[in-house]
C-alpha cells in the first residue's frame, strides 16, 4: 500500500497520494528495438576494457571501496557535515504529519532549481487547504525527504486550476552581479563596408 503525505495547516491534516508527474506521463514516450536478420530482439550488453568478454545485463555491480583499495560495507559508511560532525539521520516527511509554517516568497521560489513534480491527490476534496494555499501571500515550503536521510531536498506546495502540487528542489545560491563598472562605448564612426554581404560567396 502506498505512504500517504499528511500536511497539517493549523489543527487539521490532510493526507495525500502522492503521484510523480514526468514527460512520459505527459506526452508519451517510444522506445527503439533492434531485430536481427531472423526477427529476434537484439539485447544490449556491455564489454570489458580488453573488448573480449560480454557483461550481460545485471552482470555489472556497485561496490565500494577505501583509498587502500579494500572491500567497505556499506554499514561501515558514516555521513559527516562539512565542518567533519557527524551528520544526524532525518526522519521520513512520510513518517509523521508535515506542519506547514513556513512561506517563502515568489523570488525565492523562483531561485530554486526545480527536479521532479508531484500531483496531491486526495479521497476527498480539501477544500480549506487549496483555499489557504491559494491565499497565502507566500509558497508553503518544508524539507522533503522520501525516506530517512541525512538530508532533505526544498519542497514547495502549488495550486493550479483546483489541485494541489507538490515540487521538490534544491537552491541556487546565485549572486547579484552590480553595474559598478561602465563598459566603453565604441564611438561611432564611419560606416565601412566590411560587413556587407558579398552575394558571390554564395
Amino acid at each position: 500500500m502506498a505512504r500517504k503525505l499528511v500536511l497539517k495547516l493549523g489543527e487539521k491534516e490532510y493526507a495525500f497520494d502522492v503521484v510523480k508527474l514526468d514527460r512520459s506521463k505527459l506526452y508519451g514516450w517510444k522506445e527503439v528495438k533492434a531485430f536481427d536478420p531472423e526477427g529476434n530482439e537484439c539485447i544490449r550488453t556491455d564489454l570489458d576494457e580488453t573488448g573480449t568478454f560480454f557483461i550481460p545485463k545485471g552482470g555489472k555491480a556497485m561496490a565500494l571501496a577505501d583509498s587502500a583499495g579494500r572491500w567497505i560495507n556499506r554499514s561501515e559508511l558514516k555521513a559527516v557535515l562539512p565542518d567533519g560532525s557527524e551528520a544526524q539521520l532525518l526522519e521520513s516527511s512520510y513518517s509523521a504529519p508535515v506542519e506547514l509554517g513556513k512561506s517563502v516568497s515568489q523570488e525565492e521560489f523562483l531561485n530554486c532549481s526545480i527536479d521532479y513534480v508531484y500531483m496531491l491527490s486526495a479521497e476527498e476534496t480539501q477544500e480549506e487547504l487549496l483555499a489557504a494555499v491559494s491565499a497565502n501571500d507566500g509558497i508553503y515550503t518544508f524539507d522533503y525527504r522520501y525516506r530517512s536521510d541525512y538530508s532533505g531536498s526544498a519542497a514547495f506546495i502549488l495550486e493550479s486550476k483546483g489541485n494541489l502540487f507538490l515540487l521538490t528542489g534544491k537552491l541556487m545560491n546565485f549572486e547579484f552581479i552590480g553595474l559598478e563598472e561602465v563598459a566603453d562605448v565604441e564611438p561611432e564612426g564611419e560606416e565601412t563596408d566590411d560587413d556587407e554581404l558579398d552575394f558571390d560567396m554564395f
